[in-house]
């Protein structure tokens, strides 16, 4: 990306239709590694959203804008077209905001614990300043070779 922020992404590859997995907050593309693998007939793209997995993890601009174009970017870049796009979480926010800025890019919208957010500006800097205390971990998991073989 044009931004300095590097986007991880899993593609599972394959011919069927495709379906991009958003996690949620302080989560990562693995955990829907089973989901993946319980969806062989359909290509599966799970990305890590800035900030998470192994994605840029401290990029100076979080704004909800940022997460939208990044999503945006992803799927141009590696479907080109429409998906099935399914969000978990702050991953589904994100999802309803993409849906709602590129309609040409979503043709299904699925949401798992989420809603449209909520709360003044005040309490969600608050929340914000919360979530930027937390430690990073620095090491990186060891991953199976199979999960190794989709990372782009």
């Amino acid at each position: 990306m044009g931004t300095g922020v590097r986007i991880n992404y899993f593609d599972s590859g394959g011919d069927g239709s495709p379906v991009v997995i958003l996690h949620g907050l302080a989560g990562s593309a693995r955990e829907f590694f089973p989901t993946a693998d319980a969806l062989p007939d359909f290509r599966t793209i799970l990305i890590d959203l800035r900030g998470h997995g192994r994605s840029t993890r401290s990029p100076s601009d979080l704004s909800r804008k940022a997460f939208v174009d990044d999503v945006v970017y992803v799927i141009k870049a590696v479907v080109g077209g429409p998906v099935t796009l399914v969000g978990q979480s702050m991953g589904g926010h994100t999802a309803m905001l993409v849906a709602a800025a590129r309609s040409d890019l979503v043709t299904r919208l699925v949401l798992l614990e989420t809603g449209p957010g909520s709360g003044t500006h005040t309490q969600n800097e608050a929340m914000g300043d919360f979530f930027r205390s937390w430690a990073l971990p620095s090491r990186i998991v060891r991953l199976p070779a199979r999960i190794l073989a989709m990372v782009h």
